[in-house]
């Protein structure tokens, strides 16, 4: 992914986005004989998005259709005309994949916030994981946007999911 930052005056993120997703095709094509070259699929796209500082975007689009058929039979007998029908099953799978891109830029003023921000997000590498016990706006927006994705997907990573029956517990009074 390759991204574009311009930052304006008034504090806003300028960016141009542009994703690539390369996939490996289940065919391939024949260069020479006895040599066959790999079939890449690419998909990409290309926004510009403009948010302020801190404010999460989420990007998607870049969705996939994927039909496989499979078949599988009893060696010989699903071979014969007719009767092999029988002995054998065709099975046909259709899988629709969305990639989301979620981002959430950060201006950096000086040495020192790029520092703290820098020891902060250290181990970050999976949204998941960044989920704290404090209830900061990120916190809430990004589960505001994975529920709204697949409800169960903290719940499969092993965070804790609330339960819609129990109350929440008051947020610490700021000083």
């Amino acid at each position: 992914m390759e991204v574009t930052p311009r930052i304006n005056p008034d504090g806003i993120v300028k960016m141009d986005v542009s994703p690539t997703i390369s996939s490996l095709s289940s065919s391939s094509v024949a260069i020479s004989s006895g040599y066959e070259a790999p079939i890449i699929n690419n998909r990409s796209a290309t926004t510009t998005v403009s948010v302020q500082d801190g404010q999460t975007i989420v990007i998607g689009g870049l969705i996939s259709t994927e039909d496989n058929e499979r078949i599988t039979k009893i060696p010989w007998l699903g071979d014969i005309p007719y009767i092999g029908a029988a002995f054998k099953k065709t099975k046909k799978t259709r899988v629709r994949s969305e990639l989301l891109i979620i981002l959430t830029p950060h201006v950096i003023n000086n040495p020192i916030e790029a520092e703290k921000f820098s020891r902060e997000n250290i181990d970050s590498s999976n949204m998941f994981e960044q989920f704290q016990d404090t209830e900061t706006e990120r916190n809430r927006t990004q589960r505001r946007i994975l529920d709204s994705i697949k409800p169960k997907a903290r719940e499969e990573k092993g965070v804790e999911v609330p339960q819609s029956g129990k109350e929440k517990e008051p947020l610490p009074s700021k000083i």
